[in-house]
């Protein structure tokens, strides 16, 4: 009997075990893992500066989607102690768009003359958020109660 033919009792269908779960885990991860992460910003605990909180988000579909799903996070506030929400009125987001290399998002705040921080701070918020979550996002265009925000 020749060396080639196949051995009794030695299995050979695990060679395809180990490229099944390469193929897996890219199918739920996808190419880069960290994409899952999205870095959101909150007020620290002094509520003067800003602090960042990571979560783990399936951020699928357009851009316009992905933004939309990462600012309604921001929106939410942070799960941690340390940290504070943006705002502590009922603060709603509306439209998210994306045309050309610029995002449009509005905000309805009933009123902003009664925020506790400046507006400066919450719109850089919103800035490092799409920036660090959101590739390719672009610039933000950032509207509250149908004005165009401060830069």
């Amino acid at each position: 009997m020749s060396e080639s033919t196949s051995r009794p009792g030695r299995p050979r269908g695990w060679l395809f075990v180990i490229p099944a779960i390469i193929i897996l885990a890219l199918i739920l991860n996808g190419l880069d893992p960290a994409a899952r992460r999205a870095r959101l910003y909150f007020l620290d605990a002094h509520r003067t500066r800003l602090a960042v909180e990571t979560r783990n988000l399936s951020l699928v579909g357009s851009l316009e989607e992905r933004s939309k799903q990462v600012l309604e996070e921001l929106m939410l506030g942070p799960i941690g102690y340390s940290l504070q929400p943006l705002f502590k009125q009922d603060a709603r987001l509306g439209t998210v768009m994306h045309r050309g290399s610029r995002l449009t998002v509005e905000l309805t705040i009933p009123d902003p003359a009664g925020l506790d921080v400046s507006f400066r701070l919450i719109r850089s918020a919103f800035e490092k958020t799409i920036s660090a979550s959101v590739p390719g996002a672009g610039a933000l265009d950032l509207y509250v109660n149908g004005n165009p925000a401060i830069r």
